[in-house]
This record gives C-alpha cells, sequence and structure tokens, in this order.
C-alpha cells in the first residue's frame, strides 16, 4: 500500500509540474514575441533554443537539430531506467520525477516546435542570464536533489 501512494505522489509531481510548464509555454507562445516586463529585473520573452543548455549546440541545421534531440533522449531513457530501478529498490525518486518532467516537456517541444521554448529573462544592468523555462528549472532542481541523494546515502 505504501509503494502504491508513493507512485501516485509522484505521478501527481509529475503531472503538476508537466502541466504547469506547458500551460506557462502556451501563454508565452498566446502573447508572441512582446517583451513583458514584470520586474527591473525579470522579464517574459518568447524565444525558441533548437540546442541544449543556454543555446549550447544550436543551430539551424536540421542534422543537427535532430542530433541534439536524439542526444536528449538518450539521456531521459537511462534516467527513467535509473528512476524505475531505485524506486522498485525501495529508494525515493523525488529528484528523478521533477528532471523528467522539464526533460519530457523540452522534448515535447522540440517535437511540436522545432525547439524548446523558452521565456524567462533575468537580467539587471550588465548582468543577463540565458532565457529559460520552468522545464529548465526542474531539470537543474531534480538533477541536484539526485545528487544530494547520492551524497546523503555514501
Amino acid at each position: 500500500m505504501k509503494t502504491k501512494r508513493f507512485l501516485t505522489g509522484y505521478v501527481l509531481l509529475f503531472s503538476a509540474l508537466f502541466a504547469l510548464d506547458r500551460i506557462t509555454k502556451y501563454l508565452i507562445l498566446q502573447a508572441g514575441r512582446t517583451e513583458v516586463r514584470v520586474a527591473p529585473f525579470l522579464s517574459f520573452q518568447l524565444s525558441f533554443n533548437r540546442g541544449v543548455s543556454w543555446g549550447l549546440f544550436s543551430s539551424e541545421h536540421t542534422s543537427i537539430f535532430v542530433l541534439v534531440s536524439l542526444m536528449t533522449v538518450a539521456v531521459i531513457i537511462p534516467l527513467f531506467i535509473h528512476a524505475v530501478l531505485r524506486w522498485r529498490s525501495g529508494f525515493a525518486v523525488w529528484g528523478e520525477t521533477v528532471a523528467l518532467a522539464g526533460a519530457l516537456s523540452n522534448l515535447v517541444d522540440r517535437i511540436m516546435y522545432g525547439g524548446v521554448v523558452d521565456f524567462i529573462s533575468i537580467s539587471y544592468g550588465w548582468f543577463s542570464w540565458p532565457i529559460f523555462n520552468i522545464a529548465d528549472v526542474c531539470i537543474v532542481l531534480g538533477i541536484f536533489f539526485v545528487l544530494l541523494g547520492f551524497y546523503r546515502e555514501s
């Protein structure tokens, strides 16, 4: 019974984060290219990333985009297998669940839009962070919690 309850928790967490990312991306796509300034350091502006984090490996060439997309799938599949095996062994997989929600939502973008929909822009004065989205936050936090879990276990 405990296992089923935790599985339900993982499914709910995954679904909530995936939906939050999909909804925010839908809203920014509806707003279009107009920048919306929320605070002096925060704005929302639509951007499509055909590469990985911070636009690395970004290219307009279809073959490179497909290769980068296949590389992301090559990371998602082992992470999913890792999560299932750890869950079956009785370990908590909250971090893996969070990271997978973000990774799969970004993969949906690649398939639907030919690039990941990014829109959160943080900048102040000369400082500017690369534009990102909720899924990116999920991936970073999820991997952080996975690594923290490994550290605590050792």
